[in-house]
């Protein structure tokens, strides 16, 4: 289940594709998608882990899938969030949902004193859309996806997570957007906020959001 403060983070996102189908299942190492499979290292062969069942399509040569790793599993790089999660999602970017020719996602993130570290996992259901610098909300500052459903440009989407970082421990949220293109990413998007979601269903108390970076096409 996810937090109120995921749930205003996806809920300005407005996303034009759905996030990674929620409800993993457990799954062995073996059995996965046998390219993916070959990859997905941060377990034993004959290990358990969880796969969404229900990879993202994205167009008719990308397909997108979500699989755990434990945080501290053989070859994780994972971002320390304030909410103790044991497993992070490694993505996988395949032609089909078969699997075929899965590559895993490697994304830069961002360390408070400017260098970068590659991480190769997750800490949130991660989504997938496109936003502009158009889609930004009035309301608090935030990006969001193009609500309108739309061709992405071929082999290029967006992917978007929101957490609460222990490397910046002023922060109650920061949201992170890459532009992948042909399987590579590039960290186009990262936005900030100090204040926490407040108040009750409907009637929410979204917080502000200060701009860090915005590589987001114009339109």
């Amino acid at each position: 289940m996810h937090t109120p403060r995921a749930f205003a983070t996806f809920a300005l996102l407005a996303l034009a594709l759905p996030a990674l189908a929620a409800g993993p299942i457990e799954v062995r190492r073996d059995k996965l998608p046998k390219d993916i499979a070959r990859l997905h290292t941060c377990v034993p062969a004959r290990g358990v882990t969880e796969m969404d069942p229900t990879p993202t399509v994205i167009d008719r040569r990308n397909v997108l899938f979500a699989v755990a790793c434990p945080v501290d599993g053989p070859g994780v790089v994972a971002v320390a969030t304030k909410e103790a999660f044991a497993k992070h999602d490694a993505l996988y970017l395949a032609r089909n949902k078969k699997g075929t020719g899965a590559k895993r996602l490697i994304l830069p993130y961002p360390r408070p004193d400017g260098s970068i570290v590659q991480i190769n996992v997750v800490p949130e259901q991660a989504s997938v859309g496109w936003s502009t610098r158009e889609h930004t909300s009035k309301l608090t500052g935030a990006a969001f996806f193009d609500m309108q459903e739309r061709k992405f440009p071929k082999g290029e989407f967006h992917l978007s997570i929101g957490f609460a970082p222990t490397d910046r421990p002023h922060l109650k949220n920061a949201m992170a957007i890459w532009h992948v293109k042909n399987g590579d990413a590039t960290l186009i998007y990262w936005a900030e906020t100090t204040e926490a979601l407040k108040g009750d269903t409907p009637h929410f108390t979204y917080p502000k959001y200060v701009t860090v970076l915005d590589q987001r096409p114009e339109k």
